[in-house]
């Protein structure tokens, strides 16, 4: 998710680092106040010319201390898991179970990483803030994204825009948010259903079975 601005004169630096860590430090403390939470989610891509190119729907689910869980619902239905180490990505549709190391993913999927309140993620962005919300640019441009906005509303976050470096936008909107019942600590715990194939790209060599 995003980073650094950077002063002529040595004052100015100053100033803008205490600006832009209190920024983060106030991000960081709206973001704590999600965890332990499961939130509806819709989904909406656009190009640059704001023409509609997909809409989606699903649930998203957090918990300290590092925890996330995202199930897309349409247009396909995807499941994604993420802890300290590692990132569990299901696909029913294709009956596939794919392992990727954490590393592998916080540069194409900063906002988890923001989410999940992984240190490593935090460090590769600058933070500034519009009103309710929170923008965030990388400090180097090494992937397709350009910038992030966070909103809230009473403590809540209420959406997210990510903006890619051609253009194109996606707006998510947060919506029924609540605090997690005992049962559905179980989100982050999975077990790959019988018959699915399994990709783990963890290590070096990728390893494919069925199982």
């Amino acid at each position: 998710m995003n980073k650094r601005l950077l002063g002529s004169l040595l004052a100015g630096m100053m100033s803008w680092c205490a600006v832009a860590e209190s920024n983060a430090t106030a991000l960081q403390h709206q973001l704590a106040q999600q965890h332990n939470t499961i939130q509806q989610f819709a989904q909406e891509v656009k190009d640059k010319q704001g023409k509609l190119l997909l809409k989606g729907r699903g649930q998203m689910a957090l918990q300290q201390p590092n925890l996330f869980y995202w199930h897309a619902e349409q247009p396909d239905e995807n499941i994604m898991i993420m802890d300290s180490r590692q990132v569990i990505l299901y696909h029913p549709g294709l009956e596939q179970v794919t392992y990727l190391s954490l590393q592998q993913v916080l540069q194409s999927s900063p906002m988890a990483g923001l989410l999940a309140n992984n240190t490593a993620a935090w460090q590769q962005f600058s933070i500034f803030k519009e009103g309710a919300c929170y923008g965030i640019k990388p400090v180097k441009q090494q992937s397709a994204l350009a910038s992030l906005q966070f909103c809230f509303a009473s403590s809540r976050l209420t959406s997210v825009l990510v903006v890619e470096v051609q253009g194109n936008r996606t707006q998510f909107t947060f919506s029924a948010q609540r605090h997690l019942t005992q049962a559905e600590q179980k989100l982050f715990q999975f077990t790959p259903p019988k018959g699915v194939q399994i990709d783990d790209q963890r290590q070096p060599a990728t390893k494919k079975v069925t199982r």
